[in-house]
């Protein structure tokens, strides 16, 4: 299943890198910074907050499971799931920058935070972080 997880993560850092080449051929945005852009704007902190608390809290199951030495395969659909949601919600943070360009008609530069944010989360909040926890807490 990690080679799987490890194709979704690529796709996703592609449509996110897609998206982001994207915003050359777009117009113009308005530059306001209203209430519907510090919206969007906390709902990227709060995703980025719910994602790491997320993987805290699994790393820590993945650690109590395999103390109690419970089965490998439950271990890693457990593992699998974490890692699926830790690559949504990054993906999340970068898609809510195309909500800023293309709904609240952002400019570039509003949105090219999110769409950083969103891949430096992508690649750290890979698949391999939780097998490798695995791994050292089975060693």
């Amino acid at each position: 299943m990690t080679n799987k997880l490890l194709v979704i993560k690529w796709g996703t850092i592609g449509l996110v890198a897609a998206a982001s080449l994207t915003e050359f051929m777009s117009g113009h945005g308005r530059v306001s910074w209203g209430v519907g852009y510090w919206l969007v704007v906390g709902a990227a902190l709060w995703g980025a907050s719910a994602g790491h608390r997320m993987r805290r809290r699994a790393q820590s199951l993945i650690r109590k499971m395999t103390e109690k030495d419970l089965p490998a395969a439950r271990i890693a659909r457990f593992r699998d799931g974490a890692s699926v949601m830790s690559i949504i919600a990054a993906f999340g943070i970068a898609y809510l920058g195309v909500v800023i360009r293309f709904i609240l008609h952002g400019t570039r530069w509003q949105v090219m935070p999110f769409y950083l944010l969103g891949l430096v989360l992508l690649f750290l909040w890979g698949p391999g972080e939780f097998r490798q926890l695995a791994a050292e807490s089975n060693a």
